[in-house]
């Protein structure tokens, strides 16, 4: 077998030549060489004074698969390390080089592996923008519905016609040197909306635009926070908008791999932690809604964790030891992806289904930022089990090592995505097109698929896992292009695990129900 670095940079050659200069154009299918077919992490330091007491390392280099990818437009976009797609990308290498180029092939030769999805969005001749925009009472009631009725599907796009409207009676975008509250107001909705028809690059340059602006206003700041100056209102809305900059920005940050917007050093410590009971005891008469402002905090919270996480993937390299403090920042993911909020009415339904879709954000974003922490050492406790059944390194109680908790974790987190989505959908409030919920779906289906694929740990929940995990994202696929294409993703992949598992399969040790792995030191043995 070849080295790691010989396959991955073969790769890069071959398919991301681009990286050489932006004026390249990708073919919609690059043939991989033939000697570049097989591969072998080698980067896994051993450190004497960083070892644990099976003799394994607690640090290494993060495997990192940093890409160029090619929109519809022909332009080339940065994806960084800390992106599912860069992840994606380690994980058909690690196929190719298992199971071969054959076997392999509907999955590591997608013809669309070296693009990303940047949606555009065309109206049939005839269509005049601007047009008429609705009432504001109209208005309201569809703001009010709008996370749990994204189930657009009419021609032409009559979202994209009232936000094309809108922005051309007044963009806040233009005027950004002039930006007031109700701009930033305005671009992070923007930001919300690009990410609703997939343009996460777009996405991406609304937010900078809208954190710059919140910065120049002062919306980081608590000692801006005076009441002499906003009244309890005014204040309670400024932190809630802060709050929300700061869930994108991390958001964002993690899906595309790119740097974050916001730095918690130049933030008050109090605009991220502080503020709910404040406002819930100084507005006085205000009906608030409770369940919405816990959310939001616990987003919050699960965003600091994911931010320290980035930071670790800035710095290229990865412990166990620094995994274990991350982990022991958030004590709460067993509790949160079982914490129901919202009542229920007696037949079992959802009271309000705005609440149940509260609570699914909040539950899907822990349980993400679960699998960004550990899915480096998951996928390097793959790739040394193949290392370990092809002969060519033996990995000692490679089981036993403080990765294969973590590892365990991840795909423990996978499991529980998918069916935290699937009870969404079975009591009728899954929106088919929510940018956030598509994302840890796809996210969580690749890590099941790969833990199925290198036997890495036994479940008899898999098949019906998986099959719930198609059946949503084709649900959501109907209308939602970004959907569409992580169908195709998944359902290439579980192709191949398909015919890879009939004639290869391995002793794995049973996978955990919870979250235990991540706090006991026992050994896990087959």
């Amino acid at each position: 077998m070849q080295s790691w670095d010989q396959a991955r940079k073969a790769e890069q050659q071959a398919g991301d030549s681009s990286m050489s200069g932006v004026t390249a154009q990708l073919p919609l299918s690059i043939p991989v060489p033939e000697h570049v077919r097989q591969g072998s992490f080698h980067t896994f330091k051993r450190l004497p004074n960083r070892s644990n007491a099976n003799g394994l390392s607690e640090e290494t280099n993060i495997y990192t698969e940093t890409r160029m990818l090619q929109d519809q437009t022909g332009r080339l976009l940065y994806i960084g390390d800390a992106s599912t797609l860069s992840i994606l990308q380690l994980i058909r290498i690690i196929v190719e080089n298992t199971a071969g180029s054959e076997m392999g092939s509907p999955f590591i030769d997608d013809p669309k592996r070296h693009r990303i999805l940047e949606n555009i969005i065309d109206f049939p001749q005839g269509v005049r923008v601007p047009t008429s925009l609705p009432d504001k009472e109209t208005a309201d009631v569809l703001i009010a519905s709008y996370f749990t009725n994204m189930q657009r599907s009419a021609q032409p796009d009559r979202a994209e016609l009232f936000f094309r409207s809108a922005r051309s009676m007044c963009d806040p975008g233009a005027g950004f040197e002039d930006a007031d509250f109700w701009s930033i107001q305005a671009l992070a909705l923007m930001t919300i909306y690009m990410l609703i028809v997939s343009k996460r690059n777009t996405a991406y340059a609304y937010l900078g635009m809208a954190v710059r602006s919140a910065y120049a206003m002062g919306l980081h700041r608590e000692e801006t926070m005076r009441d002499v100056i906003f009244n309890p209102m005014e204040m309670r809305l400024r932190r809630t908008l802060w709050k929300t900059l700061f869930i994108l920005d991390r958001f964002l940050a993690a899906t595309l791999g790119r740097p974050t917007a916001i730095s918690e050093d130049d933030c008050s410590c109090d605009m991220m932690t502080g503020g709910g009971a404040l406002d819930r005891r100084v507005i006085s008469g205000l009906e608030l809604d409770h369940v919405h402002a816990r959310s939001l905090d616990s987003c919050v919270e699960t965003c600091r964790v994911i931010g320290v996480t980035l930071k670790v993937f800035s710095r290229r390299k990865i412990s166990t030891t620094k995994v274990q403090e991350i982990v022991d920042m958030s004590r709460n993911w067993d509790h949160v992806s079982r914490t129901q909020w919202y009542r229920r009415q007696s037949g079992g339904g959802l009271a309000d289904p705005a609440h149940g879709m509260a609570a699914l954000h909040v539950n899907l974003l822990s349980l993400h930022s679960l699998i960004l922490l550990t899915r480096q050492l998951f996928v390097m406790h793959n790739w040394m089990l193949v290392e370990e059944r092809s002969g060519i390194k033996k990995s000692p109680q490679i089981r036993e090592s403080p990765m294969a908790r973590f590892s365990e974790a991840c795909v423990v987190a996978s499991y529980r995505t998918i069916k935290l989505a699937r009870s969404a959908w079975e009591e009728g409030y899954l929106p088919r097109r929510n940018p956030f919920i598509i994302y840890f779906i796809f996210a969580a289906s690749l890590v099941i698929l790969m833990n199925q694929f290198s036997s890495l740990y036994y479940t008899n929940e898999y098949m019906q896992t998986m099959s719930d995990a198609i059946a949503i994202v084709s649900y959501c696929a109907e209308i939602d292009p970004q959907a569409e294409r992580v169908l195709d993703i998944i359902t290439r992949f579980s192709q191949v695990v398909s015919k890879w598992t009939k004639g290869h399969t391995y002793p794995a040790p049973l996978l955990s129900d919870d979250f235990s792995c991540l706090y006991s030191q026992s050994a896990r043995r087959e």
